[in-house]
This record gives C-alpha cells, structure tokens and sequence, in this order.
C-alpha cells in the first residue's frame, strides 16, 4: 500500500505509468472505511513520480469526509507547487476533489488547492532576438512575447474552470478574484517581459474581447476565470461591484482595467457611485482603442451618470488627445506639408469616438457637434479577424446606424452602397464589414431577425449579407435565446435551392469578396448545429426542416475540379471534405435522422420513419453518382424529387 510503483522511462522521449492496483483498492474502499483509507496511504505516496498515483489520491480525497478529504489534499498541494505539467486525467479528478471540499465546508483548502493547480509560469528561455533597426536610426532587438504555461493544457483548463468557479466564486468570491487577478498579473507579466513598453499589454490584440477568448492558450485562460467567476459574483452578490473593481485596481495592466470596465458594464444594476468614480479618472480617454469595453461601458451605462460625471467627461474630451503620443508617427510617417491637416484630422477622430458613446445623454449643441464630426469621419470599431490572420473589415455605418433603420431601409441600403475603389483594401470600408455590422444586428434581436429574414432572400443582394444572418444565428443556438430556426433553416433551404454556387462575381471586395458557395456553407453549418439543438425541434414539423436538409445534400460544391484540386495536397484532403457545403449537408442529414430516432417515442418508432433518410444516404454512397455524377450541364445539381411520405 505504502509503495506504489514510480514512473518507468521507455526510452529518451517515451515512459510507462504503470498500475497502482492497491490503490485501486483502496478507492474501492474509501466510501466505506475512510479513516482506515487515509491511515493506509503512506507519505512516500505523495512523493511518488508516477502521475497515476496522484490522480487515485484526488480521487479518494473526492469521496471521503472533510478531516481525512483535507488532509489528503493539503499533501496534495504540496505536490503540485513542484509539477510542471499534470496527467490528462488529473485536471477532472481534482474539480471532484474541489467541489467535493466546498460542500464540506472546507473553503479554504479549495481556494489553495485551485490557487496552485491554475499556477501559471514563465517558459524556458528562448534565443535571443535580432536587432532591427528603426526609421529614427536607433535600433531595436526584437523578442517574440513568451507564451506563460500552465499545469494543464487549455482544454483541460476548461474543463477544471468550467466545474469549479460557479460553486468556489459563490462560497469565497473576494478570494478567489484576489486569487485570479494575482495569477493574471503574473501570466501578463511573463507576456510582456521582452516589451520595451512596460505600461502596455496589448491584451487588444491577445484578447480582442474581454467575455470570450480565440487564442485558447494559457494566457486566455487567465482571462476566462476571472470573467467567468466575476459573472457568478455579480448574478448573487449584485452589489460587489466596488469589491471587484478595488481588487482589480492593484495592478497596472490595461487588462485588468478593461475588466473593471466589463464588470460595470454587464451589471445589471450599475452602481452609480462605483461607475462615477471609475469613469471620471482623466487617464482611461488617453487612447480610445485601448479599452473597447470602456467606450461601451459608456455607452451602455451613458443615463447611469451622474451630471458631474458627465461634465467632467466632456471637459476632458474638449481637451482633446495628448499629440505627444503621436510624435513619432507624425515625425517619421507624414510628410512635414501635411502634419498639421493631419493633426486636426488625429483631433476630430479622437473627439468622435469619444463623444459617439454618449450620444444619447448629450445636449443639442453636443449632437450637432458629433453629427458634424461624422460627416468628417466613421466612429472606430473593433478591429475583426479574418480568416487566418489579423486583417480587420471596416463598415460603413456602425450597430447605431443599424437599428435607427427599418428593415426596407437596410435592404435599400445594401442594395445601393457600392465599396469605394480607392485607399488601402484592408482599410477601406467594405461589404465584409457591412456583414459584420450586419451579425452584429442579428445578434442584438435575433427573433427580430428572422421574422424579417425572408426579405433578404434575393439575389439582388450580394451573397455576403444572408451569409452573415445565417453565421450570426448559428452562433446563437446556443445560447438561451428564442427566435424561429423553422423559418432560418425556409432560408437556408433557399439559398441552397435558389443560388448557383458556381457562378463568379465580377465586382465587389476582390480581397475578400463572399459568393453563394460562402452562403451555401454558412447554410450547411446552420443545420448540422440546429439537430443538435433538440430542445428547440418540434417532431410535427420534420418535414420542413428534412427539405432544407435534403436540398443541401444536392448543392454543387464540391465539384469533380474541386476534388482534384484538394488531392494535390494530402493535408488538404480532409479538409475537402469537414468544408465543402455538400459533406456538411450530409452531416445534417445524418444528424437528422439521428433527431428523428431519439425524439421518437419507443412505441411509436418504426424503421420506415427513416426511410428518406436512408434513400438520401444511399445515393450519397453510390460511387457512380456522388464523385460529382449529380452536377447538372446547367452548373446546378439535380435534386430527385422525394418527400417525407
């Protein structure tokens, strides 16, 4: 009992984890006998190597009572400081132990216990940078930001957070924030520690939204657990906005400012003495780009300010923007006739997007100067990531603009807006970007959304738009949200049926220029996620969504030109076939018929139910018809006529 076996090396890169069978034995045991468990396991237990050990030992601390549960994972602990990396299993066992301890009132060894095991760390040094040299002569040895590691990997991270921070934030909230901020802090620093700029972060770039990560690394993961805890605090405990905001004051990084701002913004109840001291700090309108949240924090809670809030708001944005730091871009990069125009225009910008937040508290005289300072210029908005890189889409008319509308004025709009040939592609205002103002809108009020959706299935419009109505309520069957998914997936059936996907679009955003195979895809994906989505399917209408489905089984891409165009290269072919509409629609309807058979009542089930399905699949699988056999001489696919009956 008292010796498990340690760890065996295979060879330079390889190891066995052997079997701890006594341990086995005593986890057998533990929910029966757990002071004779917890007396059997020895101290050389704790100092074993083998991970298979320690992930046995959570998992008994996980069934015991409090005394021996405390004891075992206080040695846990103590292994962990020293781990630089933990079993696949491990993260998993240890949520139970954390849960485990919670609800036997043993608090505050949870807090240590999820304190250590979300540790994070600096990673080994790497090669030192090469010098660059600067338009100013000077040079500057570049450093690639170092990656901070942590115990688990990050979907294991996720796992541990996603178990652990609802019931440790409602039993110890302040210690746990305190607890994240200090393990963020350190995770930033190691980020930053080859930046010449101490003062920054660039979390803008690393954390492009504050509610919801796109890295997946360790660095997010920071980020996530403080989010994720400081919505639970806030849903029970509405007025610990102060204690939030005062534990994430102590430290300097603009990220722990902008979850300040995060916090107030989503409270459903803002604390107005909190708000007002949080926003009249003159430093936060330095840079409106720096802080996203705070400019919709300001936006969103404009009516919560009190009136000198507000006045010194507006004092400090007629002072306009500190042109200091502007100095080098406006010594290096703009000719010296142009400075000055280019002064005011960096002035008038900054003034916009300031005063654009507040437009709904601001007096007449205040409105004609934001109305005149957009005729000049377009509000900023977050930069939006493209497929594989950082390049962001400009809009031409922002979320506001957007709901002033009615849905015929949006449609003529997107009809009439042509995008302007000239200035720099990725920085001119694009159908790209009218698409993401476009989710964004869809997002808002998605019931809305598709009660007016049929008016957007016309190919007078360009494809970008339905694609992007189709994207926005894919994102959002998961949330709780309602809206009509019957008459989202009428659209999705329309695009499949009523677009050709090989025709080329002459015109338009050359660089990222949707066609209605982006439309069909977006479509296909809508309802391989919709069957998952079974509460939101009701079994008396099938037979609608089995036509969408049906129709995307047929669409045309991927062609037989496709096909051989992926082969050409062995790591492109499986991606043929998880991002052509056609396999995806197929997935639906494999999913479909999946949905039929489990929401079916037992006695009711007959396999005939599934017979259309099985027709579909069936032809999908003859090799004479599906290499692309079903395309048309006309460019579309011949979709055989069959129904639900």
């Amino acid at each position: 009992m008292r010796y498990p076996p340690p760890l065996e090396r295979v060879s330079k890169t390889s190891y066995r984890i052997p079997a701890w069978p006594e341990g086995q034995y005593l986890l057998r045991m533990a929910a029966v006998a757990p002071e004779e468990v917890t007396a059997a396991i020895g101290a050389v237990c704790f100092e074993s190597d083998n991970p298979a050990v320690h992930t046995l030992l959570v998992e008994i601390a996980g069934i015991i009572p409090a005394p021996e549960a405390r004891e075992i994972a206080a040695r846990e602990i103590a292994w962990l400081e020293k781990q630089r990396s933990l079993f696949t299993l491990y993260p998993r066992k240890a949520a139970a132990l954390v849960t485990h301890l919670i609800s036997e009132g043993e608090v505050d060894t949870a807090l240590r216990f999820t304190k250590t095991i979300l540790q994070v760390r600096a990673p080994e040094p790497r090669k030192p940078g090469k010098p660059i040299e600067l338009e100013d002569g000077t040079t500057y040895t570049y450093r690639p930001s170092p990656e901070p590691e942590g115990k688990m990997d990050p979907v294991w991270s996720q796992v541990f957070r996603s178990k652990v921070i609802p019931p440790l934030a409602l039993a110890a909230g302040p210690q746990l924030i305190a607890d994240l901020a200090e393990n963020l802090n350190a995770a930033v620093a190691i980020h930053c520690s080859n930046h010449v700029d101490d003062g920054d972060d660039y979390s803008t770039i690393w954390r492009q939204f504050i509610d919801h990560g796109s890295h997946y690394g360790t660095l997010d993961e920071t980020v996530s657990a403080m989010t994720d805890t400081i919505k639970v605090v806030l849903e029970h405990e509405p007025g610990s906005q102060a204690m939030i905001v005062e534990s994430l004051a102590h430290y300097k990084w603009p990220i722990f400012a902008r979850l300040s701002a995060f916090t107030l913004k989503i409270a459903s109840q803002v604390d107005k003495e909190v708000l007002a001291g949080f926003v009249s700090d003159p430093s936060r309108f330095a840079n409106p780009s720096a802080n996203p949240e705070f400019r919709e924090l300001l936006a969103e809670k404009a009516a919560d300010l009190p009136p000198e809030s507000l006045k010194s708001i507006l004092q400090r944005i007629d002072q306009g923007p500190d042109l200091k730091a502007y100095e080098y871009h406006l010594t290096h990069r703009v000719r010296g006739e142009d400075v000055d125009a280019v002064k005011v225009s960096i002035i008038g910008q900054w003034k916009l997007d300031w005063l654009h937040p507040l437009a709904s508290v601001l007096s007449d005289g205040r409105k004609a100067e934001l109305e005149q300072l957009r005729k000049k210029f377009h509000p900023s908005e977050r930069p939006f990531r493209m497929r594989g890189g950082a390049l962001q889409t400009q809009s031409p008319s922002d979320l506001d603009s957007f709901k002033a509308m009615s849905v015929p004025e949006i449609l003529k709009y997107l009809k009439d807006w042509v995008p302007p040939t000239t200035g720099l592609p990725f920085e001119r205002p694009s159908r790209s970007g009218f698409g993401r103002t476009l989710s964004q809108w869809v997002s808002d009020n998605p019931q809305q959304a598709t009660e007016m959706i049929n008016q957007f299935l016309t190919t007078d419009l360009d494809p970008t738009y339905i694609t992007s109505v189709l994207d926005a309520l894919s994102a959002l069957l998961k949330d709780d949200r309602e809206f009509d998914v019957y008459a989202a997936a009428k659209a999705a059936r329309w695009v499949a049926e009523r677009t050709d996907a090989l025709a080329v679009l002459e015109g338009g955003d050359n660089w990222d220029q949707a066609t209605w195979n982006w439309a069909h895809m977006s479509a296909a994906r809508f309802m391989t996620d919709l069957m998952l989505q079974t509460e939101r399917l009701d079994l008396r209408r099938a037979e609608e969504l089995f036509e969408t489905v049906r129709a995307l089984c047929f669409v045309p891409r991927p062609t037989a030109e496709d096909e051989v165009e992926y082969k050409k290269q062995a790591s492109r072919y499986a991606s043929f076939a998880l991002n052509t509409p056609r396999p995806v629609g197929v997935e639906a309807m494999m999913r479909y018929g999946r949905w039929i058979k489990l929401a079916t009542p037992e006695k009711d089930f007959k396999r005939e139910l599934l017979n259309p399905v099985f027709a579909v699949l069936e032809q999908k699988l003859n090799a004479a018809e599906e290499p692309c056999g079903c395309c048309s001489g006309n460019g579309r696919h011949a979709v055989p006529a069959a129904g639900m009956a």
